[in-house]
Formats: C-alpha cells, structure tokens, sequence
C-alpha cells in the first residue's frame, strides 16, 4: 500500500513539473489574484474553481468564488489557508506549493484507497493491480495537479467504499457531497441506503447553486454520447462493459453501478473527465480482477500516455505553420462559442445550433465558425482541451482564417459543418 501511494504520489509530482511553476509565484503574484480581474502567472497556474481555492489560501475572501464553489471545499481550503499562514506569520502569502501538494496527497492516496476497497472483495492481488491501475490512470494523474474540487472528494467516496462501518460510510459520504454536489447522487447508486444522506445534500446543493443551462437536458445527453469517446478513457469504459457481461463474485454489481454513474452527468452540458472519474475508478477496481499480464498491458498503455500529457500541462502548443488562409473569417459569419449555454453570454452556444445549424438562430446567418487558440490544446482544469474535443465531435472543422499574432497569442477559425455537409440553414458553402 505505501508502494502504491509512492508510485502515485510521485507519477504526479513529475507530471506537475515537481511543484517549479507553483514555487515560482512570488506573494506579489499570488495577491495579484484578490484583484478584480485577476491575471499574471498566478492567474494562469490557479485557473477558474483553482482561483477560489488560492484566494482563500492567500486569505483574501470568496466572496466571488461562484455557487458552484461547493461549501466543503470553501471550508477546506479557508482551513489550509489558515493553517498555512499560521505556520508563516508576517512573511505574507504562504507559498502556492499548498495548492498543490493538497491534491497531490489526495490523489496518492486514491490509489491504496482503491485497492483497499477491490482487495476486500476480491482479495489482495486484485486490490492492488485496481490500486496500480488508478495510479497510472492518465485522467486522474491530471486532475490530481489540481486544487479544483475533484480528487479530494473522490478520494472520501473511495474511502467510503471501502469502509466496513456504515456511520463511517455516511460521514465520508456526506464530506464528499459538500464538496463536489453531484458525487452526493452517485453516493446514492454506490453505497445505498449509507449514501442517501449525501444524496439528499447533494441534490439540495445542486437546487440551490447548479447553473441554469440555457438548452434541454436531452440535447446534451446526444452530444454527450456522440462525444464520450474523446472524453474518457475507451479501455475503462469498456472495462465497465465487460465487468457487467462477465459477472462474478459480486463484478457484475460494480459493474452496472459504473456505468450508471457514467450516465449521471450525461445531461451536464460542460461533461467533461472530472465527471467520470469515479466510474473511471471503478473501472480500474474490475481491471484488478484482471489475469497480472493483462493488467500489466494496460497499465502500460496508460503509463506511456503520461509523457504526452506533461507536455500538454499548462503548456501553449506552438501557432500553426503559416497556411494560404486570411486573417479573418468571413465578416458574414456568426461566431459560435465552445461553452455551455448560460444565458448572458456573449456569443452563441454550440448547444443553440447543434444540430439546427446556422436556421436555429435568428435571423440565420450564412455561415456559423469557431475559434480554437493554444489554450484549446493544453491540459487546464477549464476543460478547455475537453470543450474543442467535442466540437470536433459534433461537428466538421474547416480552417477559414488564421491569425498567428493574436489574439491569445494566436487563433484559429473553423467554419462549422455536419459529417454530411452543410448545416441546416447555411448558405456559405
């Protein structure tokens, strides 16, 4: 179990560049964050719920930190906060390095956690192959890089799934859930009567703070599935498959509830990995039932993906070689966004025209295009990455227009079409 945890622990420490762009804020960079309109190289290291989280550990207020900014991890990080100024007093802003070990251990600590709950159903050796895969699981190597509310509550519901005590099972659950609403629902499907309580919270939660999506929630359970593919890992998701067709010794139970949980946050127009996470790990769990040479190739597939993920953490790809393309797309063209539909923002989802093309707007424009910039090539906890996955999911891409001085530093655009040719409504060929 310690190998597992150092195995993980330090798989995740190399993929965050052994801490050196979180030791390099200095206080000035960090405070930059308690400003109106935070921006700097901490902004960047600390992006979207990961800004939340430093404000409170440099101690300056969430007050806008977002309803979804769940009040567990408010709490957890206001408390390391503290206690992180408290072990630095008059020396400023702790170091940015406590926003990332805290993942960090919690990720680690994920893996024993896992074999811990598959060895007590299928003995030892399973438990830990389960614990092995989930330590080289490339998705939540990642998300364990992140102060973002994923991978600390992840690691309480596993706990849970493990522990022997149904009041124990019922507190762990319940943490999870006022720190990440919906794994207060999964609770439910994975624990049973011990999970209801967070279900009840988590549904009060996401009542109370969940965003109001401008669409249907049957629109985006279709792009979801069109999309899932891109989005999760296939050989985890099949694992799920397999587990539940196979059966035995209590696998086929498992199984069905990992894949109930990847329907869950199907009607989430943001869906993105960090949803799937936890059938992810559950997948990992039936893996440790694997023959050892079996298990073995997998994880060694996973293992060799962590190398080009690195690359891509918190990292600009370079601007696209030079192309006969202009600088512009055409001005007739509507310019459509990759975010979910939230009412008030400025340009159209991509929920508003998939799949009615450029006639579901009004009036209808000629032509509908995207923009892509680096940032829809690097790993940040936005999901940006993910968001340009699906749009290459959803849609055919054609490059019309390349700028590579700007903005952001380059950008790209796309003219949007269907697999089958235009888009209902758009006359721009």
């Amino acid at each position: 179990m310690l190998g597992l945890f150092a195995l993980a622990f330090g798989l995740r420490l190399a993929l965050a560049e052994g801490g050196a762009r979180h030791a390099a804020l200095d206080a000035a960079e960090l405070l930059a964050l308690c400003g109106p309109a935070p921006s700097g190289p901490a902004r960047r290291v600390f992006d979207g719920h990961e800004g939340a989280a430093a404000r409170a550990l440099v101690g300056c207020g969430l007050d806008d930190a977002g309803p979804a900014f769940w009040p567990g991890q408010r709490a957890l990080w206001a408390g390391i906060g503290a206690l992180a100024r408290g072990l630095t007093p008059g020396s400023g802003p702790p170091s940015a390095l406590w926003g990332l070990l805290v993942p960090l251990l919690a990720g680690a600590a994920s893996a024993p956690a896992l074999a811990w709950a598959a060895g007590r159903r299928w003995g030892a050796g399973a438990g830990l192959r389960a614990g092995a895969l989930l330590a080289v699981l490339p998705a939540h190597a990642l998300w364990s890089t992140s102060p973002a509310p994923v991978v600390v509550p992840l690691l309480l519901l596993l706990l849970a799934l493990g522990a022997q005590g149904n009041p124990m099972r019922v507190i762990l659950a319940l943490v999870a859930a006022s720190q990440r609403a919906e794994l207060g629902l999964a609770a439910a499907l994975l624990l049973g009567a011990p999970g209801l309580p967070a279900a009840a919270l988590g549904a009060a939660l996401l009542a109370a703070g969940a965003p109001a999506w401008g669409g249907p929630p049957a629109r985006a359970v279709a792009a979801n599935l069109l999309a899932l593919p891109t989005l999760a890992p296939v050989s985890g998701l099949l694992l799920l498959a397999l587990g539940g067709a196979v059966g035995g010794r209590g696998a086929a139970g498992w199984a069905h509830r990992g894949l109930l949980l990847v329907a869950l946050p199907l009607p989430f127009y943001d869906l993105g990995v960090r949803h799937l996470l936890l059938p992810l790990a559950l997948a990992c769990g039936l893996g440790g039932r694997l023959r050892l040479s079996l298990a073995l190739a997998l994880g060694l597939a996973w293992a060799l993906a962590l190398p080009g993920l690195a690359a891509r953490w918190l990292a600009d790809p370079p601007a696209p070689p030079p192309q006969s393309l202009p600088l512009r797309p055409p001005a007739a063209c509507i310019e459509i966004s990759d975010e979910p539909p939230i009412p008030g923002q400025p340009r159209p989802s991509w929920a508003a025209v998939w799949p009615g093309g450029c006639a579901a707007l009004d009036p209808a424009p000629p032509c509908l295009v995207w923009a892509e910039g680096p940032e829809h090539s690097r790993w940040q906890s936005r999901g940006l990455d993910e968001r340009a996955a699906r749009m290459r999911a959803l849609f055919a891409l054609e490059p019309v227009a390349l700028d590579r001085g700007g903005p952001g530093p380059w950008r790209r655009w796309h003219r949007l079409s269907s697999a089958r040719g235009p888009l209902p409504g758009c006359a721009l060929p």
